[in-house]
């Protein structure tokens, strides 16, 4: 069938065949690799772009394996390009580590069809007669993927501070506002006994409140599972979601966390994060078998800090949407219509995917280095022992999580379960009702899950 709306050499080429790579080279040191196609187009692509998206080093969930890919990949310079089998493939010799010295070196594969798609995206067009295709971003350079320039929002320079996150959880005096403080390596982490929290209702609340002060919290003691297998490994997680929280919106077995980036994958800070406006509010991950230690980040003071102290990459950091996994696009940090912080949630894991437009690409990475290097800061951080049959809660709108190594020779098996923003609101609603009600017995606890929600905590605090 002869193809339609196509310029008459994509026409006699074909669909493919224009395709096919004629030529390519190294440019600029090696740090970009210039490719001409059949079909007369030609591009410049980033090397570091080009290593940093290699099928080979992402999971299945296209989470990356290793944070030292993220991070090797500013280190290599592409020493030769050479079409191969037609011009179908292109294989690229790469150089990576200190060029002063013998670094390693690796070639590595690339289909042709799939970088003469990604081209306009993130290449910067070599040929005279380029003109941008409809289907392509508006307001930015001529490459980007839909959404993918600057957003017309964020810090407006010089330090502005946002105000921190509210919720309506919190919406009394002495709520959220001014129970959030910044913490670092100094925070002890609030230690709960799953035996206590599984029955006392006073203890529930005091761990609802913590999440929501400190966003962090870890319950010991937990039971054992009966095996690692099936759902009998997230059988006491389950138990004690019911019993503490409510039930979770999803739980992964430990099969599909060793496929994850919050398994031994090595991950730099922000391992654990969340794009959905509801979904994944709370993290409970349930360590089944092993012990190991790790680290988490006050994702949220970072921010802050980020705002006043370096305003231009706030700027790239919060108006810059990424493509991530196969769930939608989101910036690093998120503001809100107000311009307040709202949640951080990108992580480094996800960076393969990502078309950034040529002309922002170094900048935006260098913006993201910075908030990697600055996550794992002790101003920021604090590191922690994570041992066997115990919790990790992380409110994953405010908390970043950092690798995990693991202690003896173990291997570990966990079982992660997330809870819902409206889930976990609602349980300390109802948590606070019945205390105000035991407390005073005239109050009616069907009369205060009628006010308007806003209004309930106002009276039950």
């Amino acid at each position: 069938m002869a193809a339609t709306g196509l310029d008459p050499l994509r026409q006699a080429l074909g669909a493919t065949r224009g395709m096919r790579i004629a030529r390519a080279r190294p440019v600029n040191e090696g740090k970009q690799l210039d490719i001409e196609f059949v079909d007369r187009t030609a591009y410049r692509f980033h090397v570091e772009w080009m290593k940093d998206s290699i099928a080979g080093d992402v999971t299945s969930d296209f989470s990356h394996k290793s944070a030292q890919d993220v991070a090797g990949a500013k280190t290599c310079v592409a020493v030769d390009a050479k079409p191969m089998q037609n011009g179908s493939k292109l294989v690229v010799q790469f150089q990576c580590g200190d060029t002063s010295m013998v670094g390693t070196s690796m070639s590595e594969e690339y289909v042709s069809t799939w970088l003469h798609a990604f081209a306009p995206y993130v290449g910067q067009p070599l040929h005279s007669n380029y003109s941008r295709p409809p289907w392509l971003a508006e307001g930015s350079s001529g490459c980007g993927l839909a959404g993918g320039g600057i957003a017309e929002r964020g810090c407006s320079g010089g330090g502005r501070r946002h105000a921190l996150p509210s919720s309506p959880l919190f919406k009394r005096p002495g709520g959220l506002r001014q129970l959030w403080q910044p913490w670092g390596a100094e925070l002890e982490i609030p230690m709960f006994d799953s035996s206590v929290l599984a029955c006392d209702k006073a203890a529930q609340i005091d761990f609802l409140e913590k999440l929501g002060n400190h966003g962090v919290a870890l319950i010991k003691g937990v039971e054992p599972p009966e095996s690692l297998e099936g759902d009998a490994a997230a059988a006491p997680l389950r138990r004690l979601l019911g019993n503490v929280v409510g039930r979770p919106g999803e739980l992964l077995l430990p099969g599909h966390g060793r496929n994850g980036s919050d398994h031994d994958h090595h991950i730099v800070m922000a391992a654990h994060h969340d794009y959905s406006p509801d979904n994944g509010y709370l993290q409970f991950v349930y360590q089944a078998q092993g012990s190991a230690r790790s680290t988490v980040c006050d994702g949220l003071a970072l921010a802050d800090y980020f705002c006043k102290h370096h305003a231009e990459e706030f700027r790239l950091l919060t108006t810059t949407p990424l493509v991530h996994s196969h769930e939608g696009i989101s910036t690093v940090i998120e503001l809100n219509a107000s311009g307040s912080l709202e949640k951080v949630v990108q992580p480094d894991a996800k960076l393969s995917l990502c078309a950034l437009p040529y002309d922002m690409f170094e900048r935006f990475m260098e913006a993201h280095r910075l908030w990697a290097t600055l996550a794992e800061r002790p101003r920021f951080a604090c590191g922690f022992a994570w041992p066997e049959h115990s919790v990790l809660v992380t409110n994953r709108w405010r908390v970043l999580h950092g690798p995990v190594v693991t202690a003896g020779a173990t291997e570990r098996a966990v079982c992660v379960g997330y809870v819902t923003k409206s889930t976990y609101e609602n349980r300390y609603r109802l948590l606070r009702q019945k205390k105000k009600s035991e407390k005073h017995r005239v109050v009616n606890g069907r009369d205060l899950t009628s006010l308007f929600p806003r209004r309930c905590p106002l009276l039950i605090r």
